[in-house]
């Protein structure tokens, strides 16, 4: 049986001009992956628990231009990002450090420029494995799987973020690698759970009637405006609040960040406009605020699993 390095991991950086190294090694246990110099320069360290989970390193850049494609399981990960790898997962860049996903079964397609500086840190997992410790510790799966991978988003919770730093500054002995991962991986989860319980109690009914209006006042807008270019700043004057103050009541009242909100939006529209009509791509690109059909094709494959065309095509059978 494969381990989750062998499935989501190799595919994706043999396409990077990265080779098991013999010379640098990253930490003196799992694997670690340099850079071609003709390709970049950097490396990728990995280890993987069998085929449950990997924990992950990530710091190279692009010296040309790279598109991989493979094929992959589902997948879960979280972990600790810099701005240019929450600008390509998220859409945009992120003052909060921590970044959660999950992925359906399918193909990954993506465009690295010249230049591109990729370094973060993460954590994978599978499917089976989360199954396993949400039955452990008899905790509702799907709820679960909402906390900790609410698809593309990114947060800050200081005591999360201890952990994750902890997972990846640590040495752990070759020998206790796996029970010590496995360990922090637990106590990560037990914190972004009873993060989320603490956030809930604050959620809503504790936001001042004038500022949920404001919020509202927000959401109208960017359902309106979704196809121009919406910032931050543009947001704050129409809610009369501070961009610390508008970015924490927003997401305590909807759950997710004013920019994947907007990115909901964005999609669920270019999911209309594939199903309802048969303008073009890069005309159903610009519908929806995205200048760049590749930027937006990827992004749509993210959220859905499919390329817009392979979306059309699919709803016509239906």
């Amino acid at each position: 049986m494969k381990d989750l390095s062998e499935k989501l991991l190799l595919p994706y950086i043999h396409q990077l001009g990265m080779n098991l190294s013999d010379q640098f090694f990253y930490r003196n246990f799992g694997n670690t992956f340099c850079c071609d110099p003709a390709v970049g320069n950097g490396f990728c360290w990995d280890f993987s628990s069998g085929d449950r989970f990997s924990v992950s390193v990530y710091d190279y850049k692009m010296n040309r231009d790279m598109a991989p494609e493979y094929q992959h399981p589902e997948f879960f990960t979280i972990g600790l990002s810099n701005d240019h790898t929450a600008k390509y997962i998220l859409g945009s860049t992120s003052k909060d450090k921590i970044i959660s996903y999950s992925m359906p079964e399918g193909s990954f397609s993506g465009i690295f420029p010249n230049g591109t500086h990729v370094k973060n840190a993460s954590l994978s997992f599978s499917s089976d494995f989360l199954k396993e410790q949400t039955k452990k510790y008899h905790l509702d799966h799907e709820d679960f799987l909402h906390i900790c991978f609410s698809h593309k988003q990114s947060y800050s919770s200081p005591d999360a973020e201890l952990v994750l730093k902890q997972i990846f500054s640590a040495h752990p002995a070759p020998r206790h690698a796996d029970m010590y991962y496995e360990a922090k991986i637990m106590e990560l989860f037990s914190v972004l759970l009873q993060w989320n319980e603490k956030n809930e109690l604050y959620a809503v009914d504790g936001i001042p009637e004038d500022d949920l209006a404001a919020i509202h006042e927000v959401i109208s807008y960017m359902n309106k405006h979704f196809k121009d270019s919406i910032n931050i700043s543009d947001i704050e004057k129409i809610a009369y609040m501070g961009k610390n103050k508008l970015s924490h009541l927003f997401k305590l009242a909807k759950g997710v960040s004013i920019s994947e909100y907007l990115r909901r939006i964005r999609m669920d529209k270019a999911k209309e406009l594939l199903i309802k009509t048969t303008i073009p791509i890069n005309l159903v690109a610009q519908e929806v605020g995205y200048q760049n059909q590749g930027s937006f094709a990827e992004r749509f494959r993210m959220e859905t699993g499919m390329t817009p065309s392979d979306y059309r095509n699919h709803s016509m059978f239906k």
